[in-house]
């Protein structure tokens, strides 16, 4: 009986020993880089760059789950995470560690 093997090009097994660590890394550098830029002029290139990373992450995922690699779920779970960190609104971050400063009484005045 044929075996149904999905075709896995010869020269990406160099990067198997990468593949489970790929994914993550990028999701955490796109993140990073879509949300620490806080300059108009600068996002747009920034969230360009975060699509491509989720691009690119995306297929490196879609690679994983077809060839029945056992870091599946790491890479699923690390585009979900990239996917759920774009649309979390990110002045709720701005509110949450303003409340978290005012709760523990430090605040610019304590300081001066």
């Amino acid at each position: 009986m044929p075996s149904y093997v999905p075709y896995v090009p010869y020269w990406f097994e160099v990067f198997s020993v990468w593949t489970p660590w790929i994914v993550p890394i990028l999701a955490l550098l796109g993140l990073w880089i879509a949300r620490l830029c806080e300059d108009a002029r600068v996002r747009s290139a920034a969230e360009a760059c975060y699509f491509g990373a989720m691009v690119v992450a995306a297929m490196i995922t879609l690679r994983t789950i077809l060839a029945d690699d056992s870091c599946w779920l790491l890479h699923t779970s690390s585009l979900g995470l990239m996917i759920l960190g774009a649309i979390f609104p990110h002045h709720m971050l701005e509110n949450s560690a303003q409340d978290a400063m005012g709760e523990n009484g430090l605040s610019d005045a304590h300081l001066r």
